[in-house]
């Protein structure tokens, strides 16, 4: 739920927290949390070319492998999808909205003050789980509340950034008090464990049950802080300092208030004698059913008993199963159940209509498959970006038509018929002996790439860059330990009489790709917002191809993302390759033989190949637009924080409260 201010107004009290070497251990970690501050912290992340996935992908892997080697046995626990009421809908709509400016507002230069969490943070995440066996679970719904009883049952810590777990009566360690560049000889992570004792002493509050009620009465994601306005109005406050936020101050004042109070039912009734009579009974049953999750009260499972469709009509077994094994996107719940969702914005082009738009034909299959548990469906609604926005994008009428192919039948059909469905919506003009050249894992890879080319103008240079990609993250480097460093690979190439010479070699050659253009980090001249907006596209339709790939029971492989998709490595082959086409020796003898045979077998089987690609080439620049103002670099860039940081995949991440 989180409450507003309480995570800073407590990180200033040191006195509250205890110092933790954490070891041989379970833990209940925070999964949405995480993932979020991982990116925030991974360093050499360019968040201007839509992800650089892979080294996402290597930092969260050290993260994990750092707690394994200590013991730490963590059990993740994601959100899941948002519950059947709206009554957080115009929230989720707000913080989306400021999510979606600056995301489109991110650039070269831009960058470093604003961070987009691109489309498949989440999945990059859930590679390292799966890679590394890492217990991982999906609620329905939101998480805070399974995670706390979770924890209370199991009798081991949380961790998260979350502020409801300083009420909830758990073992708290602020992930950001975890050490993780300092790894003693004792294996153990030093961090901070919360003491809930030593706050309730300090604010002489006389039990926990008047910490629950404070936190309610301070509004959360279910009771908005301005529902309790005229409490503050009528209890005493500190005095206002320059130090303290009015956020503070009310937090402080309502505590010390609480503190002449013994009984957290009668300080209610006081409380509420404040409100008109009429407001009192709605207001209590509100609050009760708050303090009630806090202490534990109301059983909180990862299976809700509420996960159902829109007319609370079950789902078949294997979906609830998947789901909350976290197989299955989260947001495919609301489909089913709410009728409507929202699809993230990456970094577009503003003045381009949302890069969804072109997968909406494989959004309607997914839609008529989901919606076909109920028998009455009109529309199912699509929230995405409009220009800098985001409001309503689209309404797709459930139909069924289509092979009459519903949720409870879609996983009897045979596995040909189930790939049928795909390749009939992504390419359905692709030879069938053309496709059966491409080696099994890039079928359903190569049946994206020509619908993206079909939605559009792409040429080859495109698909020989985003091949390259693939082949640099899973050919060579492992065979050169993922090296990015010029000189050190241009020694290694030099010096080195292995087998793996040349695929030293073949780094030091690709090796500039891995890095942005410095010019472009105070310049945007040099940065082609087609190029990535044409990336985006690309990303959206692995987005909902893979995700209706899921739905049918995984019938195809694909790639990891974080083995296919490098954005900088992309975009600065796609310029390089503009300037100067690709051919076959580009790369030593040797490598270029294991590369070149899939960019051949995949483009022969690409009908929607076009001869000139839709990006803007360098040469065409203009010297007018050369070299944008300084305005207009940082127009659109937040000034209020140093950094601020967005998700634009998980709507819960718009609600997180510092």
């Amino acid at each position: 739920m989180g409450v507003r201010g309480l995570s800073t107004y407590l990180s200033h009290r040191e006195n509250f927290f205890e110092d933790l070497e954490l070891k041989d251990t379970r833990v209940i970690i925070d999964g949405n949390n995480l993932r979020f501050a991982l990116y925030k912290w991974c360093p050499g992340l360019n968040h201007c070319f839509g992800g650089d996935y892979d080294k996402y992908y290597r930092y969260v892997k050290q993260f994990f492998s750092l707690l394994l080697s200590c013991g730490v046995t963590p059990s993740i626990v994601f959100d899941g999808g948002y519950d059947k009421s709206d009554q957080k809908l115009a929230t989720i709509m707000h913080r989306l909205s400021d999510q979606t400016k600056n995301a489109v507002a991110c650039n070269s230069v831009s960058q470093s003050k604003l961070q987009v969490f691109p489309i498949f943070g989440k999945e990059v995440f859930m590679e390292v789980l799966r890679d590394l066996d890492i217990d991982v679970r999906q609620c329905s719904y939101e998480a805070d509340e399974v995670i706390a009883q979770l924890a209370m049952k199991e009798k081991c810590p949380v961790i998260s950034n979350d502020s409801d777990f300083y009420i909830f009566n758990v073992q708290f360690i602020s992930l950001d008090s975890l050490e993780l560049d300092r790894l003693d000889q004792e294996k153990s992570i030093s961090c901070k464990i919360f003491n809930r004792e030593k706050m309730l002493s300090y604010y002489g509050l006389y039990s926990q049950d008047l910490l629950h009620l404070f936190a309610s009465l301070m509004g959360n994601d279910y009771i908005p802080p301005q529902v309790f306005e005229k409490i503050f109005m009528n209890i005493k406050l500190p005095k206002k300092t320059k130090d303290a936020s009015e956020r503070h101050r009310k937090i402080k004042g309502l505590l010390l208030y609480l503190s002449k109070e013994k009984c957290a039912k009668q300080a209610l009734s006081k409380l509420l004698g404040y409100f008109q009579e009429n407001e009192r009974l709605k207001l209590k049953e509100k609050v009760l059913h708050s303090v009630n999750i806090y202490n534990g009260t109301i059983e909180c499972d990862i299976v809700s008993p509420e996960f159902s469709s829109h007319e609370d009509n079950s789902l078949p077994p294997w979906f609830v199963s998947e789901y909350h094994s976290a197989n299955l996107p989260n947001w495919l719940l609301a489909v089913v159940a709410n009728r409507k969702y929202f699809l993230p914005t990456q970094v577009e082009q503003k003045d381009k209509t949302s890069v969804h738009l072109d997968c909406i034909e494989i959004h309607q299959v997914l839609v008529n498959i989901l919606t076909s548990v109920d028998t009455n469906c009109d529309s199912v609604k699509i929230y995405a970006r409009v220009k800098s926005s985001v409001s309503l994008f689209e309404s797709l009428e459930s139909s069924n038509s289509m092979c009459a192919l519903a949720l409870n039948n879609v996983r009897t059909k045979s596995i040909e018929e189930r790939r049928t469905i795909l390749k009939n919506i992504l390419a359905p003009t692709m030879s069938e002996e053309h496709l059966s050249n491409v080696p099994e894992g890039f079928k359903l890879f190569a049946m994206v790439l020509d619908y993206w080319c079909c939605k559009s103008k792409v040429s080859l240079v495109e698909i020989q860059s985003v091949l390259l990609c693939h082949f640099a993250l899973t050919q060579i480097d492992p065979k050169t330990g993922a090296m990015r460093n010029s000189k050190k690979l241009q020694k290694l190439a030099e010096e080195n009489v292995s087998v793996n010479k040349e695929y030293f070699q073949a780094a030091l050659k690709v090796s500039p790709f891995f890095h942005i253009d410095e010019i472009m980090k105070t310049s945007t001249r040099k940065f082609e917002i087609g190029v990535v907006h044409s990336l985006s596209k690309l990303q959206a339709i692995i987005f909902a191809s893979t995700a209706l790939n899921s739905l049918l029971g995984n019938v195809y492989n694909f790639p990891k993302i974080s083995d296919i998709f490098n954005g900088t490595f992309i975009f600065n082959a796609i310029l390089q390759f503009l300037k100067k086409p690709y051919n076959e020796d580009f790369l030593p003898p040797g490598v270029a033989q294991a590369f070149n045979s899939l960019p051949k077998a995949i483009t022969n089987c690409l009908t929607n190949l076009s001869t000139h690609s839709s990006v803007l080439s360098p040469k065409k620049k203009t010297k007018k637009s050369a070299k944008p103002s300084e305005s207009e670099i940082y127009a659109a860039v937040p000034t209020e924080k140093d950094e601020q940081f967005h998700d634009v995949e998980n709507i819960f991440s718009s609600l997180s409260l510092e």
